[in-house]
């Protein structure tokens, strides 16, 4: 596991949310019409220590749907 977020449950657009550099860098690369939909992130977390996902969230976590 690397680590966790806190979204919100709402669509939005890569351009609602993304940095001009990261705009940019998209038209650069000829990917302005990809990857468009998004879901925004309040925030994250990172796991310092390996932890496995099921130690976590045993009831919920299913191996075969990773």
């Amino acid at each position: 596991m690397i680590g966790f977020l806190q979204i919100e449950a709402r669509p939005i657009q890569d351009i609602d949310k993304a940095s001009p550099a990261g705009m940019e860098r998209k038209r650069q690369k000829g990917w302005s019409d990809r990857w468009t939909n998004a879901i925004p992130v309040v925030r994250a977390w990172r796991v310092d220590e390996p932890i496995l996902l099921e130690r976590i969230a045993p009831k919920t976590y299913r191996p075969e749907a990773g």
